[in-house]
């Protein structure tokens, strides 16, 4: 439910007492059938007044623009964090959401980077999932953050499913050139330029700490399944990876093979023959 902008009143006074004084000087004038010099004087003067509070009425709208009205987002409120990062890294996303949250007129929060989702907080959507969709595509391209001041007048609206469905602006604010920073806010126009400016640096130093994260998947992707390997360099066509195997076996039926990858990595990959042994594999990025 919006909520109403108590000082709505006090700011239409001067243009309303304004209005009112210069409509009665008229009428008073046109009723008046002789107009002395010093009723004359005094409409003037009347004018002039009622003029001065009509501007002042106006210079306040200018100064003291009407807040936006804000609305209750739609969703439950939660906190999720990517098990897999380092805790300094953990740390530090879970300052910056806070004080995006507690700051600004965002309500939900979510880093997308390197194709995962490693952050949502505040009012969550029903979609826990990010596929890009056009804008945050351009916003990784272009390293140009982006901002949808009413997202109700935006046909694009419809990719950000994983935002509540209510939400009333967006910033998609690049990290580096691998994520973003998605912000939704519960009201039309309500980042201010030091706002973004403030956003803008955030995302920068959360960006620059990612970068320093060790590369490792935060989804463990099923690569290959149920195949036959010939040989390692079986794996390594269908899988793209360079594979040393420490065991003997030349032939393998491989069920299920899944990889964490990172710059060097060692796993234990279950290898099925006619009768269940294990071996292992040495995995490295190629």
């Amino acid at each position: 439910m919006a909520r109403p902008d108590q000082n709505q009143v006090i700011r239409q006074l001067p243009i309303v007492v304004g209005a009112l004084g210069g409509s009665l000087l008229f009428f008073n004038r046109v009723m008046t059938p002789v107009v002395s010099s010093a009723q004359s004087r005094a409409d003037a003067l009347g004018v002039i007044v009622s003029a001065v509070l009509i501007l002042t009425g106006l210079l306040w709208q200018r100064i003291q623009p009407k807040k936006p009205e804000s609305v209750q987002l739609i969703g439950e409120e939660g906190f999720e964090l990517a098990e897999d990062l380092s805790n300094d890294v953990r740390t530090e996303l879970a300052w910056a959401s806070h004080l995006l949250l507690t700051n600004t007129a965002t309500r939900s929060v979510l880093v997308y980077y390197d194709n995962c989702v490693l952050l949502r907080r505040g009012i969550l959507g029903a979609d826990d999932s990010l596929t890009p969709g056009t804008i945050v595509q351009r916003v990784l391209e272009r390293q140009k953050p982006v901002y949808l001041v009413n997202l109700a007048l935006y046909p694009g609206k419809v990719e950000f499913s994983y935002l509540p469905e209510n939400t009333q602006g967006v910033i998609c604010q690049p990290l580096g050139d691998k994520g973003v920073l998605i912000l939704g806010a519960n009201a039309p126009r309500s980042y201010t330029q030091q706002d973004e400016a403030w956003i803008a640096g955030i995302a920068d130093k959360i960006g620059e700490s990612l970068s320093r994260q060790p590369e490792k998947a935060t989804i463990c992707t099923s690569l290959y399944s149920s195949g036959e390997l010939s040989s390692a360099a079986g794996l390594s066509s269908a899988a793209g990876l360079s594979v040393a195997s420490s065991s003997s076996m030349r032939t393998a039926t491989v069920e299920t093979l899944k990889l964490y990858w990172g710059p060097s990595i060692s796993i234990g990959v279950p290898i099925l023959t006619g009768t269940p042994s294990t071996g292992e594999l040495s995995v490295m990025v190629a």
